[in-house]
């Protein structure tokens, strides 16, 4: 209500990138980095885009959840790694403890010392309920800050960052720390039986899903188009922001290119080379696309907007051409044996491989997969 506010509803990430230098504070008050989505205003990339937003001396407040003396692994290493992107970025970072940490980084140095922070305090006439001047020396106290700083120095976390993001897998494992009931073993026990039956069905259809080297390769197709479409979408997001008001047309696109490739054109082209063919010009499109993918997560939002789209339907349509050339006599197992290399592959690379290896490794990860398919045996005349 204050006729000095001013509300604006907007994308963290683009409106810092559309006004750089003006603000003197920015207070970065968004949650933690759970996710993919939320881990995007929490990486050097956006400290980056943040500090260009900031005037001469200004300072960047960014909190994270934490406690006020103790430090779990998982949380020390989620929160080391957030400091550590900040560190990337500005020369002069600081913290104060507490149940939600508050990183604070600037240009140029800045004073913590109790006295003057509570002499402007009063000189600015604020009137706050908790955070108050008597409570300045215990929150500021340089003992205690000094710990934690030290702990964070020492917890050999990498900097947060887009094409990495370290934060948001160990932030949710400090939540599976804290929310322990013997509901989630029943949930886990569960998850386990139903991965354990996952993988006997698959052990058992072994045969009958690699049974010809062109099932084996629409398993690896399947697994690495899937993966390539995950780290798309995730790039994409951290690109332009919400993902949910763009992905029916970015799947759409995807779906697109599986139609035009299964139905359009592979039926002109020669089946003896058309399916290594395929895996090559998929893994030549990861390795571009890994190559890239630093200037893609940058792009204004008009280009990603088209571009995008464009990629996705390249990728489905690579994986289109495959399933007429690799069906033979049997459709529904090389289709079986795509599907379960999708499945693989989205499983893995969303959960496992990006968050813990960074996007353009997984993107690696997919290519090289494709090479053994690519030499393996001859293929069996398809129908």
């Amino acid at each position: 209500q204050d006729p000095r506010a001013r509300l604006v509803e907007a994308d963290p990430r683009q409106w810092v990138r559309e006004h750089p230098g003006a603000y003197e504070v920015i207070l970065h008050l968004s949650g933690e980095p759970l996710n993919a989505a939320a881990n995007r205003l929490f990486t050097r990339s956006f400290f980056e885009q943040a500090r260009r937003s900031l005037k001469s001396g200004g300072i960047l407040a960014v909190t994270v959840p934490s406690s006020e003396n103790y430090l779990s692994v998982e949380t020390a290493y989620a929160n080391a790694s957030v400091f550590n992107a900040l560190r990337a970025v500005f020369p002069h970072v600081s913290l104060i403890p507490g149940g939600r940490m508050t990183l604070l980084a600037s240009e140029t140095p800045f004073s913590l010392e109790p006295g003057a922070l509570a002499s402007a305090y009063l000189k600015r006439r604020l009137r706050t309920q908790s955070i108050t001047p008597p409570a300045f020396p215990y929150l500021l106290m340089p003992g205690r800050r000094d710990a934690v700083l030290a702990r964070l120095e020492r917890t050999p976390a990498p900097p947060n960052d887009d094409l990495k993001p370290a934060a948001y897998f160990r932030t949710w494992r400090v939540w599976l720390s804290k929310f322990v009931s013997p509901s989630h073993f029943l949930g886990a026990c569960g998850a386990v039986l139903l991965g354990l039956w996952g993988l006997r069905r698959a052990w058992r259809l072994r045969k009958t899903l690699l049974a010809e080297p062109a099932r084996m390769r629409l398993f690896v197709l399947g697994f690495s188009g899937m993966g390539l479409e995950i780290v798309l979408l995730i790039s994409f997001q951290l690109s332009c922001g919400a993902l949910h008001w763009m992905l029916g047309l970015l799947l759409a696109s995807f779906m697109a290119g599986l139609a035009a490739g299964s139905g359009l054109f592979a039926s002109r082209i020669p089946g003896k080379i058309a399916l290594r063919g395929t895996l090559l010009l998929l893994g030549l499109l990861t390795l571009l696309i890994a190559a890239l993918l630093p200037r893609l997560v940058s792009l204004p939002r008009e280009s990603a907007l088209w571009l995008f789209p464009v990629l996705l339907f390249a990728d489905g349509l690579l994986l289109g051409l495959a399933f007429p050339l690799a069906s033979g006599k049997d459709p529904a197992g090389a289709y079986a044996a795509d599907l379960w290399g999708a499945s693989a592959g989205g499983f893995l690379v969303s959960a496992f491989f990006a968050p813990l290896f960074g996007l353009r490794s997984s993107l690696f990860l997919c290519a090289l997969l494709l090479l053994p398919a690519v030499l393996a045996g001859r293929d069996t005349k398809t129908a």
